[in-house]
């Protein structure tokens, strides 16, 4: 009697398992984001850009490209952001302005990380409209006085000047006293450090 209730417990644990690694296996291929959504909660932000990867490989879509794009910001892989982020300029999602004032922000600095500073500031300008809060110049300064890195706030400052004295009529009063006061900043930390 003991025998078949321990044989019984084993076969049942057995199936159990079997059961869980078929449902495992077959969201993995069948709904990955699903399992993207899965290890994100869980913290593990490269095996949840893996699934949110494979999605939207899959099916690319607006929704699978935030998560991917989210995932990418998530695990600070710069490489990837610069990868995908071609994808929101070839196929224009329809993205909330402050969230793509993120992600263009993010972007721009990740394209400094790798060198690519001409760049950043090119595709923050091309983002600039109106020189709002949420812009993505302010991430390229805050992320140069972040690592105090006075040739690249100088050169920063220089062609922020020039987008002001080319912009600057268009701006509305608000902008303009952002930018004012964004200039003046990195004139005063440029001079000073």
């Amino acid at each position: 009697m003991q025998k078949t209730i321990i044989k019984t417990a084993i076969i049942t644990l057995c199936a159990v398992l079997i059961a869980c690694a078929i449902t495992f296996g077959g969201l993995s291929v069948f709904a990955p984001t699903v399992m993207g959504n899965f290890y994100s909660e869980m913290g593990k932000d490269e095996k949840a850009f893996g699934f949110y990867e494979k999605a939207y490989k899959k099916e690319q879509n607006e929704e699978n490209f935030v998560k991917l794009i989210n995932s990418a910001i998530a695990m600070e892989d710069d490489e990837k952001l610069i990868k995908y982020f071609s994808d929101y300029e070839e196929k224009n999602y329809s993205l909330e302005e402050d969230y793509l004032a993120f992600i263009v922000g993010k972007y721009c600095v990740a394209q400094v990380k790798a060198n690519n500073v001409d760049q950043a500031f090119s595709t923050a300008i091309r983002y600039s409209d109106g020189y709002n809060a949420q812009n993505p110049i302010r991430y390229l300064i805050a992320y140069g006085l972040e690592t105090k890195n006075k040739l690249y706030l100088t050169n920063l400052l220089s062609q922020l000047t020039d987008f002001k004295s080319t912009n600057y009529n268009s701006l509305s009063a608000e902008s303009k006293e952002r930018i004012d006061q964004d200039v003046a900043n990195l004139t005063t930390y440029c001079e000073e450090n």
